[in-house]
């Protein structure tokens, strides 16, 4: 089920939502009389809110319709009358239009839920199954993209936009809060950035973190124990790395800036975001780890002596048969299956 913050992101009420969404019936209907017309164009004009009003609860029902399993139980069978019977509103008994449909529940909805401004507090919990992703709106105007098998908490408070990653991997598009830094957290490792996109992956080899557009900072371990840096020419110190846009970290035991990424590199590396696995080239160890992410067979890579060999393609992800199929034409190998385990065998 999702959590109630899907929900704040609705309109808040007030009087003008509600004149706007007892236009949008009034209007619904297709005979609309030439003075009811005319009184609403005088009323669109009296103010730019009456405009942006309109324009957000007609998109709505989109909104609406994405919600699925929330925590408002809709029944589909019911008919928008019998829905808004149900929650005591007197209604016509007629076919409402989905614009009409879209304000009255955002008024439905809204009349029980607390307005929630920019600085208020905030906790949601997102994941994905293994081989999904999903897109996720906060109430900032940031986005989350979430890919296979991730956990993450949102922690927003007065103070900070805190984002806590379980496991797995995401997308961060980050709105820009002058008094409010947006903070990744793994463990004891934190990504903190204002106004900026980045990935981080988090999983038993450490944190790595890939800077696509502004920049971020990267630190590990606590005030008591400050982060120890590694810069390219592998001289040390206590202050936290920065990373600029193209520029790739790991993050282990220390903050490790590890080299710069060109556009084709990171594209590559952020393709899932697309439903793609891109290869070009990796050593066939690190293509079946990274399949293996995507995909509920355990591959295992038998001999030793293809650990090296190179593969490169591109594959949508969850078709793990084509995949398979191009490792045995382009490597020589056998692919053999049994049961849930896939074996990689070089040919004989």
């Amino acid at each position: 089920m999702k959590d109630k913050g899907t929900l704040s992101q609705f309109p808040t009420t007030g009087s003008i939502d509600s004149e706007a969404a007892q236009w949008i019936m009034r209007l619904d209907n297709r005979d609309v009389a030439e003075d009811v017309s005319a009184e609403y164009q005088r009323w669109l004009a009296l103010s730019p809110q009456h405009q942006e009003a309109i324009e957000r609860l007609q998109g709505c029902w989109d909104s609406l319709s994405s919600l699925g399993d929330s925590a408002v139980d809709i029944d589909p069978k019911l008919t928008r009358p019998t829905l808004m019977e149900r929650a005591g509103l007197e209604v016509e008994h007629r076919l409402y239009g989905a614009a009409a449909a879209a304000c009255l529940v955002v008024v439905l909805f809204t009349t029980t839920l607390p307005s929630f401004s920019p600085q208020q507090e905030l906790f949601q919990a997102h994941q994905t199954d293994i081989g999904g992703q999903k897109t996720v709106a906060l109430i900032d105007n940031s986005n989350i993209t979430l890919n296979t098998e991730t956990t993450l908490e949102v922690h927003y408070t007065q103070s900070e936009r805190g984002v806590e990653l379980l496991h797995g991997e995401a997308y961060f598009e980050v709105d820009s809060e002058d008094d409010r830094p947006f903070i990744v957290h793994s463990g004891d490792k934190t990504i903190t950035a204002v106004g900026t996109a980045f990935s981080v992956r988090s999983d038993s080899t450490g944190v790595q973190v890939i800077v696509t557009e502004g920049k971020v900072a990267v630190a590990t371990g606590s005030a008591e124990n400050p982060a120890i840096v590694k810069s390219a020419d592998n001289t040390s110190s206590t202050t936290e790395a920065t990373l600029i846009a193209g520029e790739r970290a790991l993050i282990e035991e220390t903050v490790e800036k590890i080299n710069v990424l060109d556009d084709s590199e990171i594209d590559t590396q952020l393709s899932w975001r697309s439903g793609l696995l891109t290869f070009y080239g990796e050593p066939l160890s690190e293509v079946i780890n990274d399949v293996s992410r995507y995909t509920r067979f355990n591959i295992i890579l038998e001999d030793p002596e293809l650990n090296d060999k190179r593969f490169g393609g591109v594959f949508k992800i969850g078709n793990v048969d084509s995949l398979f199929e191009a490792i045995e034409r382009s490597l020589d190998v056998q692919i053999v299956r049994i049961g849930n385990t896939v074996y990689v065998r070089a040919d004989t």
